[in-house]
């Protein structure tokens, strides 16, 4: 195994890849927060319809919540590039780890459905540990405590 430094580990973690790069890993102790900057290294851009060059326009620094680190809220941060066309309209350059105008990566939206299974019902009294012995429909917080209550994923 070869040794990874911070910045490494959520490059790979998260798949960030070219134009991104992650910058600097931030964690503040008392908080119980984990900050992410990722930033474009890339300044020339096209159009991919017509191929002419598009301009930087600006930027807009953007925060999704992700999936926690450890028991760490994990946020990433970026300054996302608004690209000018020709033509004169403006939009954000997409982000492969967030849908347009979502405040949460794709992994926290769609990920942990991947790994949780529906939870089983509950041999507990209805109530404990917030499963009401019916498969949850919430977010996927609720569903990994009712698994995890009911003896699911966890065990």
């Amino acid at each position: 195994m070869s040794e990874m430094n911070d910045k490494d580990l959520f490059t790979e973690a998260l798949g960030v890849a070219s134009p991104w790069e992650v910058k600097e890993v931030r964690m503040d102790l008392a908080a119980q927060r984990v900050e992410v900057e990722i930033e474009c290294a890339q300044t020339v851009w096209a159009d991919p319809e017509t191929k002419e060059r598009v301009h930087v326009h600006g930027y807009e620094e953007r925060r999704w919540r992700h999936l926690d680190t450890m028991q760490f809220e994990t946020i990433i941060v970026a300054k996302v590039p608004r690209l000018k066309y020709p033509d004169g309209r403006t939009e954000l350059l997409p982000v492969a780890w967030a849908e347009p105008h979502s405040r949460h990566t794709l992994f926290l939206k769609h990920g942990p459905s991947r790994f949780l299974r529906p939870a089983s019902p509950s041999k507990r009294p209805a109530g404990s540990c917030g499963s009401s012995g019916t498969p949850l429909t919430g977010s996927w917080s609720e569903q990994w405590r009712a698994d995890s209550c009911a003896g699911g994923p966890t065990k």
